[in-house]
């Protein structure tokens, strides 16, 4: 199974200064699993939002993302990861399943993530096809190890941002945030 990017040594350091162990379960033919112990929290009453204005211009908060990934562990990684920032995420294993959340919704996404490598064709086909439905030029993130300078020519011809395995949070979240505020100026 692939990881997201994150080095089990990062985590293992700050697990060590936060006093929270480190867990693992290894089997040979299903892999490892890591764990972080955190002791559980004490719910506090949120500060009111009343009166606060809204979201700056490149703010992630309310962005409508699709995520495709044939790895059930990826799409939890990035529903959390996403969620974080705000956004609303809908996940799909295949672009079949990401098709259907699609027609479900009122609104199309405002941009769609896909991996490249999907067990039934890739990231590219998925996005064309949901582009097509759609019957818009969704902004669309092709998320991909695959170093190859044919799939790069490929995925840059159709005017897909492109960003490499390990992915890192903040790579990301500029791209999102530079298709945000492109979608803010052309709304303007």
């Amino acid at each position: 199974m692939r990881g997201l990017g994150l080095g089990l040594s990062i985590v293992e350091r700050i697990g060590r200064v936060l006093r929270h162990p480190i867990g693992l379960k290894s089997n040979a033919s299903r892999g490892s699993t890591f764990s972080v112990t955190v002791p559980k929290g004490v719910k506090r009453a949120l500060a009111s939002t009343e009166g606060l204005s809204s979201p700056l211009p490149g703010s992630l908060s309310g962005t409508f993302l699709v995520c495709i990934d044939n790895e059930p562990a990826v799409l939890d990684g990035m529903q959390t990861l996403l969620s974080g920032w705000g956004c609303r995420v809908l996940t799909a294993e295949s672009a079949d399943r990401a098709l259907r959340i699609i027609e479900s919704e009122p609104v199309p996404p405002d941009a769609v993530l896909a991996d490249y490598h999907l067990d039934r064709g890739t990231g590219v086909d998925a996005i064309l096809a949901i582009r097509a439905r759609a019957g818009l030029e969704i902004p669309a993130v092709v998320i991909t190890a695959d170093h190859t300078v044919e799939v790069q020519r490929e995925i840059r011809r159709l005017g897909f941002a492109l960003l490499r395995k390990p992915l890192k949070a903040a790579a990301l979240r500029a791209v999102l945030g530079q298709i945000v505020v492109r979608r803010a100026i052309a709304a303007e």
